[in-house]
């Protein structure tokens, strides 16, 4: 069964095999987004925005490695819900600040079509730990709590500018 995300145009494919790569993944669930915004958040400078654009491949060119059943994960943002990186001792960043990512390239296939939504995989960082599920006190490593819009930051911050920023339609989020 193939599921399309799609808004006003065609737009990004996706699968059931992309969904059960990112729940292997540890991702929390998925949010509909600007892929402008997207690419926005994830490059260092208008130079590598540039750069990006004139690499992307056309957008069913993307779509076939879909729907041939290549293996290709769906776009995600690695999300630091409190300023904490990857295993850090102290955090580093803004809370909702980006620290990692896939899927620019896409994102500009979607821009070049002129379509505004796509669909986005979260990896959420809890003092440096991927959490699939939300911690609470009574399950502190988060195996049985689904994470719910409430706590999606509405505001997500650049990779490698923290002035960078984009506001998040939390409505669209889904737990996997």
């Amino acid at each position: 069964m193939k599921i399309r995300i799609s808004l006003s145009k065609p737009g990004l494919f996706l699968n059931k095999e992309n969904f059960r790569q990112a729940r292997g993944n540890k991702h929390a669930g998925m949010i509909i987004m600007d892929p402008e915004d997207f690419l926005q958040l994830t490059v260092t400078n208008q130079r590598v925005y540039n750069l990006i654009m004139s690499d992307a491949r056309t957008l069913a060119e993307y779509n076939q490695h879909t729907k041939t059943g290549q293996g290709i994960h769906p776009p995600w943002l690695y999300i630091s819900l409190d300023g904490y990186e990857y295993r850090d001792e102290k955090p580093t960043l803004k809370p909702g600040q980006v620290c990692g990512h896939e899927g620019r390239h896409r994102a500009a296939a979607l821009i070049k079509e002129g379509i505004t939504k796509m669909p986005v995989s979260l990896r959420l960082y809890v003092k440096g730990i991927e959490r699939q599920c939300k911690p609470t006190p009574d399950d502190p490593w988060g195996h049985k709590n689904k994470w719910t819009r409430a706590d999606i930051p509405s505001v997500f911050y650049g990779q490698f500018n923290q002035h960078t920023k984009a506001k998040i339609n939390v409505a669209t989020f889904k737990a996997y």
